[in-house]
This record gives C-alpha cells, sequence and structure tokens, in this order.
C-alpha cells in the first residue's frame, strides 16, 4: 500500500521524500524532471563543438550543393544550433540543484 502524507510517501514499510518542484524568478517553476546544470554545461559544449565542427567542415570542402546542403546546413545544423538555444534558455532559468 502507497501513502503520502504531506511530504513524504511511504511504500511497502521504506518512507521517501517526494521531490520538490524548484521555484525560479519570476514565478517560472521548474520540473523535477529537468536535467541538473552540469548536464546542460555538457549539452552546451557540445553544440558550440559540433557547430564549429560544422563550420570547419564547410570552410574546409566548401559550401555544399543539392541534398548535401539540405542534411548538412538544415539537419546538423538546426539540430545543433536548435540545441544550443534551447540549453542557453534552460541555463538563463536554471536554479543551481548540483550543489548541497
Amino acid at each position: 500500500m502507497v501513502t503520502i502524507v504531506r511530504d513524504r510517501v511511504t511504500a511497502h514499510g521504506v518512507s521517501l521524500p517526494l521531490p520538490l518542484v524548484h521555484r525560479v524568478g519570476k514565478g517560472r517553476e521548474m520540473s523535477k524532471f529537468d536535467p541538473p546544470r552540469s548536464e546542460l554545461m555538457f549539452r552546451l559544449w557540445v553544440s558550440v563543438l559540433g557547430l564549429l565542427m560544422l563550420a570547419g567542415a564547410v570552410t574546409y570542402r566548401g559550401w555544399p550543393s543539392g541534398l548535401a546542403m539540405f542534411e548538412v546546413i538544415v539537419i546538423a545544423g538546426g539540430f545543433f544550433g536548435g540545441t544550443l538555444i534551447w540549453t542557453l534558455r534552460k541555463l538563463r532559468k536554471h536554479k543551481d540543484t548540483d550543489r548541497p
């Protein structure tokens, strides 16, 4: 049987605290499922590195044409650029949860 009392959940004799929802400035709430700051920083640097490698490849090999342009610029650039923008937005409103 599972019971929830105030801020704890008890199941089969084991009592655990309920996850907290972090409140971050201007009334915005962060979900308990948001990634920690360390993962966001990892995503940020992978996105920057991916965009730099994409720019380096275009500089070295030249501007692609035809379907290669769609694949290289739209898909790869959109993925790394979109991840970079998403990560920056999350970092802007993220409360540091890695530190105790």
